[in-house]
């Protein structure tokens, strides 16, 4: 599978930034390891009320608790690395058309999503496993054989309910729906480890937006003439003269980090939940 048009590909090979001239690569195996997903994600589902009286049974149903957060957690990941399969694909089918402005739309919002993604995972995990060596997984195991006392967790239930159903319409806050953290606040914590990313979110913003870089992108060619003492400015609208280093390198960074992130996010939700199905749900 080739990503990248071959000209963008021994353009971008010119860059000094890492994840760009690791673009090609990463974004293919990320591509790749998604194509291999199952198509769709069924799971049984509980309405609130019912879920509640399961939980009230003699004794209650630690295990089916855990399964059903394990299932919620499972929906997530699939609809989340569903997404970023798509706004993957359409960043680069716009690169390679030379559409820079949508594929910054895209990667910006692919940008947001995986920075969410790898926030979230990882505060969950570290949820879990707080709560696992505070109460001790040996003690754990007891209350399960013996059906005494109830291990729940109130952080991870509200991190699921608001990845579920989060937004950041008004509207839906008022009326009762969690309201969704902006993804910038996700990209200045994960900038601690990669001093990079919020300013290139910034310039990626500036891009999608109607601002100063993205009317660059329409900029050809600049002049001097030498007779009048005026600067000879030409736009293009279109064409192969849109595409140079300075764009590619403010796609396709986030885009190839995004890929990475998604797929090792995935790979940590799995082993979280095949940690708690170990431990709540196996027989």
């Amino acid at each position: 599978m080739t990503v990248l048009r071959e000209d963008l590909a021994i353009i971008a090979s010119t860059s000094q930034h890492q994840f760009v001239k690791d673009a090609q690569g990463e974004v293919e195996k990320f591509l790749n390891y998604v194509e291999v997903l199952p198509e769709q994600y069924e799971w049984r589902d509980m309405e609130l009320g019912a879920f509640r009286r399961l939980m009230h049974e003699t004794p209650p149903r630690m295990d089916a608790y855990w399964h059903h957060m394990c299932n919620h957690l499972a929906a997530y990941v699939f609809v989340t690395l569903s997404k970023g399969q798509e706004l993957v694909r359409e960043t680069v089918e716009a690169l390679n058309k030379n559409r820079v402005l949508p594929a910054a739309a895209c990667c910006r919002s692919l940008f947001e999503t995986s920075a969410m993604f790898l926030c979230e995972i990882g505060d969950m995990e570290a949820t879990y496993r707080n709560l696992v060596v505070e109460l001790g997984e040996n003690a754990i195991r007891e209350r399960l054989r013996t059906g005494t006392g109830f291990v729940a967790s109130s952080e991870m239930e509200e991190h699921l309910w608001r990845l579920k159903h989060g937004t950041r319409i008004r509207d839906l806050v008022e009326e009762g729906y969690p309201e969704q953290m902006g993804a910038s606040k996700y990209i200045k914590r994960l900038t601690e480890c990669w001093k990079w990313l919020f300013t290139r979110y910034q310039e990626l913003c500036d891009l999608a937006h109607p601002s100063l870089i993205s009317n660059a992108v329409f900029c050809s060619r600049q002049v001097d003439d030498p007779h009048t003492g005026e600067k000879i400015r030409t736009l293009v609208r279109g064409g192969k003269e849109h595409l140079g280093l300075w764009q590619l390198e403010l796609i396709l960074a986030p885009l190839c980090w995004s890929g990475i992130v998604l797929h090792k996010g995935s790979v940590l939700a799995l082993s979280l939940q095949e940690s708690i199905r170990d431990l709540f749900c196996s027989p």
